[in-house]
C-alpha cells in the first residue's frame, strides 16, 4: 500500500509539472515583407517571429510579448534583442492580427535603414527611414504572415505520467495474492461474485 501511495504522489507531481509545460507553447510564424515605396522600394525579405501562446484567453484584444523575431534586410540581421519599442503579438479573440516591433538608432551595425517599424501604422504596415546625403528619406511597405510549425505538447512529461500510471496499475495486480483481482473487491451490486 505504501508503494502505491508513493507512486500516486509521483504521478501527481509529474502531472503538475507537465500540465503547465503543455500549455506553454511557442507558436512560430513566418512573415514576408516588401518595401513598396521610398529609397528601398522593391526590396523584399522574409523573417520569423514567435510568442508564448500559453496565456491566450481567446477573448478580446490580447498583447503577448514576442519570444523571437529574426529577419535579414539587405545583409543586416535584425533580432528581438534589437527591438527598441513594441515587440508584441496582437491577438483579436484568439486570432493573431499583427505584430509590432520598432528598430531605431542605433540599429544593428551597417544597417541599410536608420529606423524600421512593423505594425505601428496598423496591421501589416511597415515604415522605415533611410538617410541619404544627411537627409532622412521615409518609405513604407507591407508584411503578411503565415503560421509555421506549432510545437506539440510536452511529450516527455505526458509519457512519464503514462509510464507511472502503468507501473502503478501493474504493481497493484502483481501484488494481489489472487489470480482474479475482483475477489478482493467488497461485495456490491453489479460486481461478479466468487
Amino acid at each position: 500500500m505504501r508503494a502505491q501511495n508513493i507512486v500516486a504522489q509521483l504521478i501527481a507531481l509529474i502531472g503538475s509539472i507537465a500540465c503547465p509545460i503543455a500549455n506553454a507553447a511557442d507558436v512560430q510564424y513566418e512573415f514576408q515583407a516588401s518595401l513598396t515605396d521610398g529609397p528601398l522600394q522593391g526590396t523584399s525579405f522574409v523573417g520569423t517571429f514567435s510568442f508564448d501562446a500559453g496565456g491566450i484567453t481567446g477573448v478580446g484584444m490580447e498583447y503577448l510579448t514576442l519570444t523571437s523575431l529574426d529577419f535579414n534586410l539587405l545583409g543586416t540581421t535584425f533580432t528581438r534583442a534589437d527591438i527598441k519599442q513594441g515587440g508584441q503579438a496582437i491577438l483579436d479573440n484568439g486570432k493573431l492580427d499583427y505584430f509590432t516591433a520598432a528598430f531605431f538608432p542605433p540599429p544593428p551595425l551597417a544597417s541599410p535603414v536608420q529606423d524600421i517599424a512593423f505594425g505601428f501604422g496598423g496591421p501589416g504596415i511597415i515604415g522605415y527611414v533611410k538617410v541619404i546625403n544627411g537627409v532622412q528619406v521615409f518609405g513604407q511597405g507591407r508584411y503578411a504572415f503565415s503560421a509555421g510549425a506549432v510545437p506539440e505538447v510536452s511529450t516527455l512529461g505526458l509519457m512519464s505520467v503514462g509510464l507511472l500510471i502503468g507501473l502503478w496499475r501493474g504493481g497493484r495486480q502483481v501484488n494481489s495474492n489472487s489470480s482474479a483481482p475482483w475477489k478482493s473487491w467488497p461485495k456490491q451490486a453489479g460486481r461478479p461474485s466468487t
